[in-house]
């Protein structure tokens, strides 16, 4: 589940954050990075094989920009206490500055409902259409004419 919905407006401070943040391939190799799970500094520099200082400076802007977060901290074995960083969890929708975020989110809302009632309908048309399909009262799958074999041995 999403932590927050974040509404940016093209050319605020957040928007240009990110901007600067995602700009080069290095930061989007980062963020690719942490799709892994959270990791340090130093682990994403070894995945990297990039130094520890250009990791480090692409995860602050990172973490400026709120793409991501510090999830816990630990202590290295030299004693030092080592921030573990992973991904944000939040939805990011752009909108224009006269746009209000409750007519942003009904939008969405409204596009979400269709498509819960599509799959609803989907459920329960396929059987109809295709027989073959498991029954959802039956814990075995119904598979036409095997089961009927599978009986009979």
């Amino acid at each position: 589940m999403v932590d927050e919905v974040v509404v940016i407006q093209p050319g605020d401070e957040r928007a240009q954050k990110i901007a600067r943040a995602m700009a080069s391939q290095t930061a989007n190799a980062v963020i690719q990075t942490f799709g892994a799970g959270p990791l340090t500094s130093s682990e994403v520099a070894r995945r990297m094989a990039i130094p520890i200082t250009t990791a480090t400076y692409h995860i602050e802007n990172l973490l400026d920009a709120g793409l991501l977060k510090v999830m816990t901290t630990r202590w290295s074995e030299k004693g030092r206490e080592v921030k573990v960083y992973g991904l944000a969890n939040q939805v990011f929708i752009i909108a224009p500055q006269e746009s209000d975020l409750r007519s942003v989110l009904r939008k969405y809302t409204m596009l979400f409902g269709i498509v819960v009632l599509a799959s609803l309908g989907l459920l329960a048309f396929l059987p109809a259409v295709l027989p073959g399909l498991q029954d959802a009262s039956s814990p075995e799958p119904k598979i036409a004419g095997v089961n009927e074999e599978l009986s009979a041995l």
